[in-house]
């Protein structure tokens, strides 16, 4: 089940993205968002981080949903699939 998933690498995700986080008001699109265990992480150690997560999964956006709720405006969970991204960000505002 999805609720108890543990992200893998996130410590390796948080490493490589703090560097393009550092300044400026970053943007994030997780592209295969499942439970949100890696958006949950970036945006808990990121206060100006934005992340726009994708996941055909109704479940999934569901339960990232409620997870990542506590971040409020920061973030958008869409219906899609990471092979629609190009069509999908034209609908990012």
């Amino acid at each position: 089940m999805m609720e108890n998933h543990v992200p893998v690498l996130l410590s390796e995700v948080i490493g490589i993205f703090g560097e393009c986080v550092a300044g400026g008001e970053p943007l994030i699109v997780d592209a295969t968002l499942g439970g949100g265990g890696h958006s949950d992480g970036l945006l808990g150690k990121f206060q100006n981080l934005m992340v726009v997560g994708f996941d055909r999964d109704g479940t999934a956006r569901e339960i990232a949903g409620e997870k990542l709720s506590k971040y409020g405006e920061r973030v958008r969970i869409m219906p899609g699939n990471f092979s629609e991204m190009a069509d999908l960000a034209r609908d990012i505002q």
